[in-house]
């Protein structure tokens, strides 16, 4: 009878700890925690952050990008190329590292999860290359009509994208989109002009 008694009491205390540690994770999960469960690990180059310059440009818009980001070196606009200044790249590198909110844009609205989302049809004209000792280190291809961009390498920090396409703006790039016929329309530059009369010239 007594090791009954001893038994349920041992029973009681240890599903009692379990319901108590389980209370104080819940109580103590903030959303910094949360991120470093659900988010995969950002790659080390991102967290790094050792890059050269930054060269922002306008891609051709073809999806095939999406399968292999190298294919950039070669599709892309090469009179487009422009360096980004100090506050810019602050920009871009803080949150591909992980750091949200650091250097917002005036005028940009704080982000909210609806700025995180997005569509599938990605056809990039957007992008930047990361260069290190003259070579190509990152890649990042955007596409702006549906909120989504890729990385090589993967896994970085979500790039809020708002402050991605005043950058854009702010190196005075067209940012249209190109599937509402009224900003094509009134698009001085459309992004076809930046492939007139021009050969490519490939990086190595």
């Amino acid at each position: 009878m007594k090791n009954s008694i001893v038994f349920i009491i041992l029973t009681i205390s240890i599903f009692s700890c379990i319901k108590q540690n389980k209370e104080l994770k819940e109580s103590t999960l903030n959303e910094d925690s949360i991120a470093l469960i659900y988010e995969p690990e950002i790659d080390s180059l991102w967290i790094k952050s050792d890059f050269d310059s930054v060269i922002a440009i306008i891609l051709n818009g073809d999806r095939i990008i999406f399968n292999n980001l190298q294919m950039m070196d070669s599709m892309y606009s090469f009179k487009s190329r422009t360096k980004l200044d100090s506050l810019q790249r602050s920009v871009l590198l803080e949150e591909l590292k992980g750091k949200k909110g650091l250097y917002l844009f005036k005028g940009i609205p704080w982000p909210s999860e609806e700025d995180y989302s997005s569509g599938d049809c990605f056809q990039p004209n957007h992008g930047f290359l990361l260069y290190k000792n003259g070579k190509i280190k990152g890649r990042i291809a955007i596409c702006f009509v549906c909120n989504n961009y890729y990385t090589l390498p993967l896994n970085s920090g979500k790039i809020y994208l708002k402050n991605i396409k005043e950058i854009f703006k702010q190196l005075n790039f067209p940012t249209y989109n190109w599937d509402d016929e009224n900003e094509l329309k009134n698009a001085k530059v459309t992004y076809g002009d930046y492939f007139k009369k021009e050969k490519n010239s490939p990086l190595k």
